[in-house]
């Protein structure tokens, strides 16, 4: 991305390294997303908690004993376990995903908003987003 450093020249500006990569261990293998909130069932593979009682509801309707869906073991149990640590990993990433974000989007605006109407647009939307 092009814009004007603080004498006013147009330089090349680096995008990355604003984002950190989402940890695997951080990914619902059932919804492919980041997990909002980890549970552990009895196998120790952890899913998001609404894709994991979704699966329990399904087997149940389907008239299926509860299995893992990672290791299609049958459980004896659906008892589900708040993963706290994993969470908390999961939104101090967040937390420092937004804030580099956010550093990025308040730059754009910084650095002569008018060469840029998209790029003014998209970081003030950002910003919104962030403060709601």
């Amino acid at each position: 991305m092009m814009a004007r450093n603080s004498d006013g020249e147009l330089e090349e500006q680096s995008t990355e390294g604003y984002q950190e990569a989402a940890f695997e261990a951080f990914m619902c293998p059932l919804t492919k997303q980041v997990m909002q909130d980890p549970v552990t069932i009895e196998t120790g593979q952890t899913f998001e908690r609404e894709a994991i009682l979704k699966w329990f509801r399904e087997c149940r309707d389907n008239g299926r004993r509860p299995t893992c869906p990672l290791t299609q073991s049958e459980l004896r149990t659906t008892d589900i376990n708040p993963s706290i640590a994993l969470r908390n990993v999961i939104d101090e990433w967040r937390a420092r995903n937004d804030e580099k974000d956010l550093e990025k989007a308040c730059n754009a605006l910084r650095l002569h908003p008018e060469d840029d109407e998209d790029d003014t647009l998209r970081a003030m939307a950002y910003i919104s987003q962030i403060c709601q």
